[in-house]
């Protein structure tokens, strides 16, 4: 059996709520197994954000999907990635520095026959929710899933994330969470994708776009309990704001609605 090894440092921002969501971030389908990792750091002196130096091995992801943002920069030798799209493969040559993003409860499937390395920033919702407000976007920009993506900027942030870590912090809590801010508004502002639609924060009601995903997202998860948390969540927008333009686009609040 191949021993995956990841080094991981664990980062918590925006209070309690979300420690408990990061700390649960799992994959809902075809994760890899626990018993393949093992951990050679761990620690959490940040908020909001996990970083992780895995080596993986050859594999193949069937409908993968978490409940974070992911942006994976690839650091070792150049390998052939594969993912699906429109129900069938698509392929690019992955070389180092190169980026995979993939948003928050986006089904993914990708295959690779290599080794490889990778530096893996993780998201919490809540901060691309709270960066995207501060940046008056809203529900009126999403994260597409990108592979063989290049940006500079990004690539610096990840990397200097990663060596912070790897170093043991030795700068303090204020520049691992000021990275991850700047990180996060790169992301918005180099790959989020804007609608034309009128955004929600101008409107107070949620875009069509966003109301669609919102129900889809309930209508695939009526057998288990949905939290308001979770809709805002997909909506990307806070809890009390999603409430609000809930409501006035639909005329009752989310529990009634469920």
């Amino acid at each position: 059996m191949v021993t995956l090894i990841i080094r991981e440092v664990h980062i918590f921002l925006y209070g309690s709520r979300d420690r408990r969501n990061i700390m649960s971030m799992q994959p809902t389908t075809n994760s890899i197994s626990s018993q393949h990792i093992r951990r050679e750091i761990s620690a959490p002196p940040w908020r909001g954000v996990t970083v992780t130096s895995p080596y993986i091995p050859p594999h193949e992801i069937e409908n993968y999907s978490a409940p974070f943002y992911t942006i994976d920069m690839h650091v070792s030798r150049p390998y052939r990635l594969e993912w699906k799209q429109n129900g069938s493969y698509r392929g690019t040559l992955m070389t180092p520095g190169d980026l995979c993003i993939a948003a928050a409860h986006e089904i993914i499937s990708m295959r690779w026959r290599d080794h490889l390395n990778i530096i893996s920033v993780k998201i919490a919702p809540s901060l691309v929710i709270e960066t995207a407000e501060a940046m008056k976007l809203g529900c009126n920009v999403e994260i597409p899933e990108l592979h063989g993506a290049s940006n500079t900027q990004i690539a610096h942030l990840c990397h200097a994330l990663w060596l912070e870590a790897e170093a043991g912090y030795p700068t303090g809590q204020v520049y691992g969470e000021s990275i991850s801010v700047a990180l996060t508004t790169v992301l918005l502002q180099r790959f989020g994708i804007k609608h034309v639609a009128q955004s929600t924060a101008e409107s107070g009601k949620l875009t069509p776009r966003c109301l669609s995903r919102v129900r889809d997202y309930i209508e695939a998860n009526l057998e288990r309990d949905i939290s308001l948390e979770d809709l805002a969540q997909i909506a990307r927008l806070s809890t009390y704001h999603f409430a609000r333009c809930f409501k006035a686009t639909v005329g009752s609040s989310p529990h009634q609605y469920i």
